[in-house]
């Protein structure tokens, strides 16, 4: 392990905790430009405190966010903190292949023979850190932004079907895993090499998991919309028999309508009933309903033995008639069964 002097200490810890806080706020939605200065104070006042622990600050800053939650709130928001956990497990990644390339590069800029000899270029190596920091970190902004459309809807699944603590759990459990791993590596002066090996197996891990997780999530909500869509299916059968019934007795009604009708006519011409002639005429010239339906153009409906496509074309025909379009249905045999 090497040792960075006080001022270095510092400014590795800063950048650390403002690359996670920049990100943080970014997934989270709370980015904006007056949260630019909370970032700043936070990550000075955690820059400040990495002086004295070091590669526990991540820790520390997990652990306070969790404590402010439950004293606000006196619960876990599992979407954010699962966001949070997320981006330290990759941060941890990103600083230790960032911290490897940079010794690879000191050594050979300044012709170091071994890793050792980098302790005599912290200052140096510190710089090159920082710009594979903010290299690595630049490419995955490139890519989350080119594939953001894709995360927002695995995101958006995980809230519907309420996955969010059990992500949380799972990042939770790796995360422990990953500071268990730093802290064994610092009491047992493990060379960066392995801890970095060690720390990728961990993330390749949990790449797996989640991916499994996305898998199952969208062959749940292909069900679900399946499940749907055969639900809206069977309430639009029962709304089209609904409308074939009342437009067969519509029917009936009309031809009842017509024979009174027509029976009223003959009393009147016979001169029967002369005093109903004007309750005739106002009836005639009301023309209360619309005979339209008594002409055959789809009186043969019911032989269509398919109910769905009975439904539909009775649902079309009164469509049509409310627009003004005329509809013709002709049928050839008393029974048209459509499979």
């Amino acid at each position: 392990m090497l040792d960075f002097g006080v001022v270095d200490t510092f400014y590795q810890g800063f950048t650390s905790i403002l690359v996670v806080l920049l990100w943080y706020y970014f997934l989270s939605g709370l980015f904006n430009w007056k949260s630019i200065l909370k970032i700043l104070v936070l990550a000075f006042l955690l820059g400040v405190l990495s002086v004295f622990v070091a590669d526990f600050i991540l820790l520390i800053m997990v652990l306070i966010n969790f404590a402010s939650q439950f004293i606000q709130k006196n619960l876990l928001d599992y979407d954010k903190s699962g966001i949070l956990l997320l981006v330290v497990i990759i941060q941890v990644l990103i600083g230790n292949i960032a911290m490897f390339l940079g010794r690879m590069s000191v050594r050979g800029l300044y012709n170091v023979s071994n890793l050792m000899g980098v302790q005599y270029y912290t200052h140096e190596l510190l710089i090159v850190y920082v710009i594979f920091v903010i290299a690595i970190n630049y490419v995955v902004l490139f890519f989350y932004r080119r594939y953001s459309h894709k995360i927002a809807s695995v995101s958006q699944k995980i809230k519907e079907l309420n996955l969010s603590k059990s992500l949380f759990e799972l990042v939770l459990i790796f995360y422990v895993a990953i500071e268990s791993i730093m802290l064994i590596s610092l009491n047992e002066n493990i060379t960066a090499t392995i801890q970095l090996t060690l720390i990728t197996s961990f993330i390749v891990m949990l790449l797996m998991m989640l991916w499994q997780m996305v898998f199952f999530i969208r062959s749940y909500m292909k069900k679900q919309e399946a499940s749907h869509q055969a639900k809206q299916n069977t309430q639009l059968n029962e709304y089209l028999k609904s409308v074939e019934q009342q437009y067969l007795e519509l029917r009936r009604f009309k031809h009842d309508y017509k024979n009174i009708m027509l029976s009223l006519q003959d009393s009147i011409s016979n001169g029967s009933s002369s005093e109903q002639l004007p309750y005739f005429k106002e009836l005639i010239a009301q023309s209360a309903i619309d005979t339209s339906l008594d002409n055959g153009k789809i009186a043969k409906i019911q032989y269509i033995g398919n109910e769905t496509l009975r439904g539909l074309i009775v649902q079309k025909f009164f469509d049509a008639q409310t627009k003004g379009i005329e509809l013709s249905l002709e049928l050839d045999q008393s029974e048209f069964i459509i499979w």
